[in-house]
């Protein structure tokens, strides 16, 4: 079975290296990005099965939301989780809103809770 392709957009080299050793153990090839523009040429090249993405990036929150809203509109069969910092002005909602299936906060008091979230979005191949 191939193993499902994973595109993490991050801005920060640290949480990018992270992300992957969280979820270690899910048979995940990663894709990593740290800018919308990257993110955007890896939708179209490597044809991901789920999205991980941070949602404010040096263009603010509005940038992120953007993308999100245009890769939904390009790919909606693309499972999108929002993995970020920030939560003011519901922005978790809105993003479910716009096309993300998943909002998990960077620091979150639920253990394994990035990994639990992605065990359900996993295309079932």
């Amino acid at each position: 079975m191939p193993q499902t392709k994973v595109l993490l957009v991050e801005e920060s080299p640290s949480i990018r290296a992270l992300i992957p050793w969280q979820l270690e153990g899910l048979d995940l090839a990663f894709i990593g990005t740290g800018s919308i523009k990257e993110a955007q040429a890896a939708l179209r090249s490597e044809r991901p099965d789920l999205m991980i993405t941070e949602i404010v990036f040096r263009g603010g929150w509005r940038a992120g939301m953007q993308f999100v809203s245009d890769a939904h509109k390009a790919r909606q069969d693309l499972a999108i989780i929002v993995h970020t910092a920030e939560n003011v002005g519901g922005i978790a909602d809105a993003t479910m809103r716009i096309g993300a299936m998943a909002f998990v906060p960077k620091v979150s008091r639920v253990p394994n809770e990035l990994k639990d979230t992605v065990r359900v979005y996993l295309p079932h191949k």
